[in-house]
């Protein structure tokens, strides 16, 4: 029987040493990372899983990728950013969920009191400010463009910032 050492030596994403050290984890090898974490599941026989969640979705789409190359169509997978690639693939069925970082709003927000800021000295807002993330489902994906809520339910353009910053 194979040790879990040697599948994970095997499956292992390649990596290069950088100029000054360090290890480079390029979108790449993040993804086979995931794949790898995945594999590992799927090869340890842990066939009581029912679901995973990622810290962002390149891991939960190259952890999708891989559980759907094994034929594990069972266990939900769930990211965390709201990048194109996990609206793609929760449009696809291959993903359940992922939590949209509004980074669009997080921009325009951020420029706004950068205005207020120059022009008066002050945002007039507090230092540490809440932005909420937007859960986006299969239901609801067609509503998300690149990391904003495009529209509301019933078409509604995305409500103003809670901050009044908009």
């Amino acid at each position: 029987m194979r040790q879990t050492s040697d599948w994970i030596d095997e499956h292992r994403p390649q990596t290069r040493a950088p100029r000054g050290g360090g290890i480079d984890l390029s979108v790449g090898s993040v993804a086979g990372l995931a794949g790898m974490v995945a594999g590992l599941l799927i090869h340890e026989g842990t066939r009581d899983i029912q679901g995973v969640i990622s810290g962002n979705d390149t891991m939960a789409v190259g952890i999708a990728a891989a559980l759907k190359g094994a034929g594990r169509s069972d266990v939900i997978v769930v990211g965390f950013d709201g990048s194109p690639d996990a609206l793609d693939a929760i449009r696809a069925g291959e993903m359940k969920a992922t939590a949209l970082q509004p980074a669009v709003r997080i921009a325009r927000m951020a420029v706004d009191q950068a205005d207020r800021l120059i022009r008066s000295g002050s945002t007039g807002l507090p230092e540490k400010q809440s932005v909420d993330c937007l859960l986006v489902t299969p239901e609801n994906a067609d509503e998300f463009g690149v990391f904003e809520l495009l529209r509301g339910p019933g078409g509604d353009p995305e409500p103003e910032s809670p901050t009044g910053t908009e």
